[in-house]
């Protein structure tokens, strides 16, 4: 029997997307969903599951699609997930259960996140309480409001756990909110599970810094536990020497997207951006330049194959109109007159694979050359803001959190989300979240024995 061709899944083209946010991706039609969830297989031995990191029942969700019942099937995936519909639109998942579908080998795997996401828009969100047997006694801090976090007061609040969420921003939703543009992710399906989460009792503290406005060390005394989900949200310093003799620092590049995503600062039309860096963020600061009426350049000291950023997204910003330089290295900053005007960049080759795997990169010795621009952006790596641990005998490990803690705080403070991982995508740092609260959980069982 022949396998059916993949619905052709409908986009913004890039001519409508460029001069505003609306997400890019349109979603499946009610006859579109049809269609494709009949191409389901339903394996006895589904190998799109393996390759969910939330392991959802992808098979079962389909069926329940495919026969419109929506409800079920949404209150299904929320038992295991609650950012389903946010997890519906950034999951890469040409890596994760598409790329492990049994189909994907013919080049037409079922397209199960269009599938996820319609049922996430279209289903109700009804709360998820455990049995009152199954419930617990206790009061727990989570410190940050982010994926992670509100993952892990979501499991611990529908358990009849007392939550409270600190928060450093006036609004929640960590970098899922500031860092992630609208076209990958409206801000109404955003808003409206964490209104769903925080429907099962846990309460904000926005504007409190922990570390600043209160000391990580007060929190022992007034929770039964507390939870560090603070995301890794500050991007690694770039500085380069200049030709003056000084220092010259980039801009960060979360700090630049979450300006733009709260229209804190915004940069004169006209300039040019130079972008330092190859993931999913340079990315970003690129796209979001195309949409401000800025002219970014990506500078990547690697080719494009070796880029860390999904490959989708890197058409997507070539479409968009995002330039690209490969195989380049930052060698100083050249300033006139007080004012950034470009960099001296040396060429680079690839060289014997490093640790991960991935070939380094050799630099060309005597390939000296300019490449101008008005703003320099640092999108190099992300770490843990260590303002949270001042005070405290806690310290980073290579710029993350530790799994475990010693001392005073054993036992007692758990982390979780890209903290603990690094940056990495949304349903990973869901997934931890809901881990650590477990744990928790736990520990509250055995106290009250």
């Amino acid at each position: 029997m022949p396998i059916q061709e993949r619905v052709k899944l409908r986009e913004l083209l890039p001519e409508d997307r460029i001069c505003n946010y609306n997400e890019i991706a349109l979603g499946l039609n009610e006859r579109e969903l049809e269609y494709e969830a009949n191409r389901c297989l339903q394996c006895k031995k589904p190998s799109c599951v393996k390759g969910c990191p939330a392991g959802l029942n992808i098979p079962r969700f389909i069926k329940l699609a495919k026969e419109k019942r929506f409800n079920e099937a949404l209150s299904e995936i929320l038992e295991i997930n609650p950012f389903s519909a946010t997890c519906a639109r950034v999951c890469p998942y040409g890596f994760q259960c598409e790329g492990s579908c049994v189909l994907n080998k013919t080049g037409r795997p079922i397209a199960i996140g269009a599938i996820h996401r319609f049922i996430s828009d279209y289903g109700e969100y009804k709360m998820k309480m455990v049995n009152e047997s199954e419930r617990v006694m206790g009061k727990v801090a989570i410190i940050g409001g982010g994926t992670a976090g509100l993952s892990a007061a979501f499991e611990l609040s529908r358990h009849g756990v007392d939550v409270d969420i600190y928060e450093s921003r006036p609004v929640i939703g960590g970098l899922a909110r500031a860092c992630i543009p609208p076209y990958r992710l409206a801000r109404e399906v955003l808003d409206r599970e964490i209104v769903y989460i925080l429907s099962h009792g846990a309460k904000i503290k926005n504007n409190i810094t922990v570390g600043k406005d209160i000391p990580l060390k007060d929190f022992l005394d007034m929770y039964d536990y507390v939870i560090l989900a603070v995301g890794a949200s500050k991007c690694w310093s770039l500085r380069l020497p200049s030709n003056e003799g000084e220092d010259f620092f980039a801009y960060s590049a979360i700090e630049f997207i979450e300006n733009y995503m709260f229209r804190k600062k915004i940069f004169d039309r006209g300039l040019k951006i130079l972008i330092i860096g190859g993931g999913n963020t340079a990315i970003d600061v690129g796209r979001i330049s195309i949409r401000e009426g800025l002219h970014p350049l990506i500078v990547y000291r690697r080719g494009k194959e070796q880029m860390p950023a999904l490959p989708k997204e890197i058409q997507e910003a070539e479409e968009e109109g995002v330039d690209f330089k490969f195989f380049e290295v930052p060698k100083r900053a050249i300033i006139e007159n007080n004012r950034f005007k470009g960099i001296e960049a040396l060429k680079a080759k690839l060289g014997a694979p490093d640790e991960s795997g991935r070939p380094s990169f050799e630099v060309i010795e005597g390939s000296e050359h300019f490449i101008e621009g008005d703003v320099l952006v640092s999108a190099i790596g992300q770490e843990v803001d260590s303002e949270v641990l001042t005070g405290c005998d806690i310290h980073l490990e290579r710029g993350l959190l530790p799994h475990d803690f010693g001392g005073e705080y054993k036992d007692k403070v758990f982390s979780c989300g890209d903290a603990v991982s690094g940056p990495s995508v949304v349903v990973k740092a869901m997934r931890s979240g809901l881990e650590v609260a477990r744990k928790v959980i736990g520990k509250l069982k055995e106290n009250a024995l």
